[in-house]
This record gives structure tokens, sequence and C-alpha cells, in this order.
């Protein structure tokens, strides 16, 4: 799975980073300290942190355990920007503390820090698929809550090529077409960076609209335009992309945009699995063969002409390029 760490390891790593906090944190517990409004300030940390966060960014379950039933701590009890003990341990893998913040301190799974980010969307970001699986369990977890910029823990773990969690999040329930703030799904953003096992499992699981327009732009225009071939045939073959349909923000097809920058392999799978019509101009009145011809590519012209049956005495209606 990419981007996964291994937690036992990076417990090890936090834990002897903040060893004088942890003694503290320790010392304060023994003493019988009122600790429910401590904050502790390191230069580690952009802000002041409560014992709790400490104790879950150092992977210390045992620790979290004590903070909440013998320092009564809060387990929602945040930094000046809102991050979570739970949120901090999601992020970092520890499965074993999320489990003891959910269960012994009754933590608030859908809680956001001031961007929006849940617990969720920080395990879906690191692709912590064990975190995602407990947190999916919890009553009323909201899968699909957003952060400031409209991106669901689907999205970010789409556009992070973290398969086994976006199959996870698609399984139990996610929409797979919410739109972020730049009205783009998910599917389109993973066919903007060529992510064909990411797109498959979109469309064959997710089952995912593949002929949304978002900026102007499908998703089969946005792999055509950069010559993803693995991205398009997936497309094409789901019966559901509009292969001739003039795009709103590019004026081109996304024929027409594979045969402009020359992706003759691309143009192939269009025509023979798309029915890809060669003779649809853009909106400008230019047809696929004078682009073709123009940008000298004999291999594409004979394509066009053999293959899609381009007229050869048409003629642009546009202004000469």
């Amino acid at each position: 799975m990419a981007g996964a760490r291994d937690p036992e390891h990076v417990k090890a790593m936090l834990a002897m980073a903040m060893m004088d906090l942890l003694s503290t944190i320790q010392s304060a517990l023994a003493s019988g300290e009122d600790m429910r409004d401590m904050l502790l300030r390191d230069s580690q940390f952009p802000v002041p942190m409560p014992p709790l966060c400490v104790a879950a960014l150092a992977g210390d379950q045992e620790l979290c355990r004590r903070l909440l039933i013998q320092g009564h701590v809060d387990a929602d009890a945040c930094t000046t920007n809102g991050l979570r003990a739970l949120a901090i341990a999601a992020k970092w893998g520890f499965t074993d503390v999320c489990a003891t913040l959910l269960t012994e301190g009754s933590a608030n799974v859908n809680a956001a820090d001031n961007y929006g980010l849940t617990a969720l969307y920080k395990a879906a970001e690191h692709g912590n698929l064990d975190v995602c699986r407990l947190l999916l369990k919890v009553d009323g977890v909201n899968i699909d809550k957003a952060n400031v910029q409209e991106i669901s823990p689907l999205f970010i773990a789409s556009m992070k090529g973290h398969l086994d969690v976006c199959r996870l999040l698609v399984a139990s329930g996610a929409d797979v077409n919410k739109l972020d703030s730049e009205e783009l799904t998910p599917l389109m953003r993973a066919a903007s960076r060529g992510d064909t096992a990411m797109c498959r499992m979109l469309v064959a699981e997710g089952k995912a609209e593949v002929a949304w327009e978002g900026q102007g732009e499908t998703a089969l225009g946005m792999a055509a335009q950069e010559g993803y071939l693995g991205v398009c045939s997936v497309l094409v073959r789901s019966n559901k992309a509009d292969v001739n349909g003039i795009q709103t923000g590019t004026g081109y097809t996304p024929f027409l945009m594979a045969v402009r920058n020359g992706h003759l392999d691309v143009c192939h799978l269009l025509i023979t699995k798309g029915e890809a019509d060669a003779n649809i101009a853009d909106s400008e009145g230019q047809c696929p063969l004078l682009f073709a011809a123009h940008n000298g590519d004999h291999r594409m012209c004979r394509l066009l002409i053999n293959e899609g049956k381009a007229d050869v005495n048409r003629q642009s209606t546009a202004k000469p390029l």
C-alpha cells in the first residue's frame, strides 16, 4: 500500500524524540496534578499541545489510558489550530491508540481541526488502512466529511494513490462522485494523473460517473490529452464515456485532443474501441486530419484515413493555423 509506514518503528522514533515531555506527563500524573488545562511547549511543536496529544503523538497507548482515567483529561482537548489526539494517532497509524481514545475517552470521531480535517481524513490521507477500518466501525462516523476545500477522505486517498483505502471507503458507502471546490471528482483527478488502477476501481466498484464534465473537461478528455492509454481504455470500456462530445472548456473532443498531442496509441483505441468520429471538428471548425497534417504526423494521418475514414477533402471553416 503506497505511503504506509510501520507504526511500531514510528512509535520508537517519536517516543525517543519526546522523552522529556513524556517524563513531564508521567511526573504530573504521579503527583496528582490537575492536567485538564495543561499545555506543553516544545520546539518540535508549532503550537502548545495538551498532554493527551503528546502521548498520542508518541504512540503511547498506556499513557493515553492513564491520562483519560487517572488524569481525567478531555479526549477531545485540542491545540489552538484544532488538532486532537485522535487525528494525531490516525495520521501516524497508531490503531491501538485510536481504539483507546474512542473506547476509554469517547473521542468524537467526526471532530475536525481548523482546516476541516477529521481523524478519518488523516488516516485516509496517509494510507493507514487498519485505522480507517476502526474508524468506519464507529457509530455515526461521517464517511464523506470534507475539508475546507471540499476534499473528502475518499478524495484525498485517491489523490495519494492509496488503492486499498479507497476500496474500503467505497465498499463502506463513500460518495464516489462527491465534488471538490473545483467541481472535479476523484475519478477525474485519478484520470489526470494516469492512475489506471484507481480509475478501474472507481468505475468498476464505485460506479463512478464517467461522463461528468468539471471545469469544461471530462475524465476521458483529461486522460486523452496526456496520452494515458490505460486510463482511456478503462473509461472507454465502461461504455459511459463520451468520446465524441465537444468539451466546453477546450472546444475539442477527447479524440481531437489526443490527435493534437500526437498520442497515436490513444487515438487508435478511441477509433477501434470507442467509435471516435475522425471527422468531428473542434468548436472553430478544425478537424483531426488537419491538425495531424499541420503537425507533420504521418502515422497519425495514416491512422485517421485508414482506420478513422477521415474525409481527405474536408476543408476547414476556421482561420489558418
